[in-house]
């Protein structure tokens, strides 16, 4: 794909942005949100169900369903719950599985990996139900580079052991679990490199001017885990770091495609503009730099360990594991400056 858009908010306003897209380009929306049905608001149209639904020549949508999902790679999700040690679901099914913690999620990335290998939509917009549901999908990939990079050697002294003891122990054969590790561990990061490519990727949120704080503490936390925001929906202007799409409060329920396609018009130019780009995260000889607007010192917290660097704030945490030429130094200080975030290292 030529382009991701992560949008948290109003459904009406990922569709609108799709049907700009599809004017110039194979364009897809994937509704992760059951509250705001992505079908009932284009069910004048066409028929949306957890399959991609081609409603115009170039303007596709689905709404992500988890038990389906899980159905449909049933094997896949066999494999992957077979890896967690301790755990049994031998007798599982998808129905079962689907209500597990994390599932949904679990299920878009891997849909998202396989539309990316399709090659077939040149812009794909992700539509979640809110900016927590947003973090959730990009921290899963990125908490899980941390994980595989910082376990690897645990989980392969492991997989010795257990090569010595499975002629007494009933469990997977550990050459194919390693297999199976390093294969997810693949889509992982591929999925992260992904969001955080900020000439691919960007987010965008709904953002109501009576709750600019929030609004703020969402850019943030989306900058923190490298994430480029560059645009929020909102219905009055007002001084923010990404551009401001002014909306209406309300859009009548669309009777075509080509009329939302002149709303995005209306809106911006093309949505596939890239509106803000900044690299938000840089290394030097001796420090990190992440650009965070609208975080106060306060918030923050750091805290180094084994080459890596913890990162909190108001709640989350982002571990940063450092390049090689920064892990034998220690931090000396971090400050907030000009909505930039530096540690040095000394």
């Amino acid at each position: 794909m030529h382009r991701l858009v992560l949008h948290a908010g109003r459904v009406e306003h990922s569709v609108i942005s799709v049907a700009g897209s599809a004017k110039k380009r194979s364009s897809i929306v994937i509704s992760v949100d059951l509250g705001r049905s992505l079908s009932e608001y284009l069910s004048d149209i066409g028929e949306v169900g957890y399959l991609p639904s081609k409603l115009t020549d170039n303007f596709y949508a689905m709404e992500l369903d988890v038990q389906n999902e899980i159905e449909y790679r049933w094997k896949e999700f066999e494999t992957i719950l077979s890896l967690i040690p301790g755990l049994s679901f031998k007798d599982a099914n998808a129905e079962d599985v689907a209500f597990l913690p994390g599932m949904d999620t679990l299920a878009l990335l891997l849909k998202l990996d396989e539309i990316g290998k399709e090659k077939k939509y040149e812009y794909v917009q992700i539509h979640f139900p809110s900016s927590e549901k947003m973090l959730d999908f990009v921290m899963l990939p990125l908490n899980g580079e941390w994980f595989y990079q910082t376990t690897l050697p645990e989980i392969k002294n492991m997989l010795k052991l257990a090569k010595l003891v499975r002629s007494f122990i009933k469990m997977p054969d550990p050459d194919f679990m390693l297999s199976k590790i390093n294969e997810y561990h693949s889509k992982l990061e591929n999925i992260a490199k992904l969001v955080t490519d900020v000439d691919t990727t960007s987010a965008r949120f709904d953002m109501d001017a009576r709750y600019i704080n929030a609004g703020k503490t969402t850019f943030a936390s989306l900058s923190l885990f490298g994430i480029n925001v560059d645009g929020v929906f909102t219905a009055s202007d007002f001084d923010f770091a990404s551009k401001r799409i002014i909306v209406k409060d309300f859009y009548d329920k669309p009777k075509d495609i080509e009329a939302l396609g002149d709303i995005a018009s209306e809106l911006f130019e093309d949505p596939a503009d890239i509106f803000r780009k900044t690299k938000l995260v840089k290394f030097d000889k001796n420090a990190l730099e992440i650009q965070l607007d609208y975080i106060n010192a306060p918030d923050m917290s750091v805290y180094q360990s084994k080459g890596q660097l913890a990162i909190k704030y108001k709640g989350l945490k982002r571990t940063i594991i450092l390049p090689p030429h920064l892990r034998g130094k220690n931090v000396e200080n971090a400050k907030i400056s000009d909505g930039k975030f530096t540690v040095q290292f000394s």
